[in-house]
């Protein structure tokens, strides 16, 4: 990678989901400085039809994009990644863009019962693509999609340090058959801000099994993708680097400050960013 202090990568989530890639890509490229823009105006993204979805993504990065120069963008939501990443690609041509895949191929290789269950929302885990990526990898095995239902704003209410509703997570394992359930040994986290439930998801589901998160594979891939890119065209700049941005007030985001701490945002936006990035649309 050429001179990687100079790299910026956008994340776009619809809320703070995507803090778990941006920790894997802390990890695996810790010279990349990150901008995060959770979109929690439109939370969550699965209510969005995908024309108006590929529309309003397309219109942030383009805000950013007009106040900064990005070397790639990660969409950091499973359900966007999952509905409209081509279309993206398309419409912004010159910016590489990388999503994020329930790692299903993973759980091929993993499961010895072949009983894997695939946590998602309803338009990822019902997805052409999805489906596509089962009969390619878990052609043998048997794919349970319970409904998860809520448990994207737990995870947002856990980051804020809020109680949690334990029956929601609960109740997403229990509504599975008794003995299909007992037969689970791999869980797919096909949503980004599953990866923050994984002990009470485990608890849940009441016996051992091995979770699989999408985001060290997404910094992965990052990685590779700054790595082929010619030299930056752009030095750091400290006023947009390692900041976080809101596209709606909400009188909860301060209490985000801690999780955002931990992820390596050191500067938030958590008030009035429409003034930074304008909401697209």
């Amino acid at each position: 990678m050429h001179d990687g202090l100079h790299r910026r990568v956008l994340l776009v989530d619809s809320g703070v989901g995507g803090l778990s890639v941006a920790a894997a890509i802390r990890q695996r490229v810790p010279e990349a400085a990150q901008l995060y823009v959770a979109d929690n105006a439109m939370f969550p993204y699965g209510r969005l039809p995908a024309p108006v979805l590929a529309a309003r993504l397309a219109g942030l990065v383009h805000a950013v994009r007009a106040r900064i120069v990005l070397d790639a963008a990660v969409v950091a939501c499973n359900t966007a990644s999952t509905a409209v990443l081509a279309e993206l690609r398309a419409a912004l041509a010159d910016l590489p863009f990388v999503g994020v895949v329930p790692p299903l191929k993973t759980a091929g290789k993993v499961s010895r019962t072949r009983v894997v269950a695939l946590l998602a929302t309803e338009g990822t885990a019902r997805s052409p693509y999805v489906d596509d990526l089962i009969a390619a990898f878990l052609p043998d095995a048997r794919v349970l999609r319970p409904d998860c239902r809520g448990l994207a704003v737990e995870a947002e209410k856990k980051l804020r340090g809020q109680p949690l509703d334990r029956e929601v997570i609960r109740a997403v394992l229990a509504g599975l058959p008794e003995a299909e359930r007992a037969a689970v040994d791999t869980v797919v986290l096909g949503c980004t801000h599953y990866a923050f439930l994984v002990p009470e998801l485990q608890e849940a589901l009441g016996h051992a099994a091995r979770f699989l998160d999408p985001a060290m594979p997404v910094a992965r891939r990052l990685a590779q993708v700054l790595a082929g890119l010619p030299a930056p065209a752009s030095p750091p700049d400290p006023a947009w680097d390692d900041l976080a941005l809101f596209t709606a007030s909400d009188d909860t985001l301060a209490l985000l400050e801690p999780a955002l701490r931990r992820a390596g945002f050191r500067r938030t936006a958590l008030q009035d960013p429409g003034r930074a990035v304008p909401a697209a649309g």
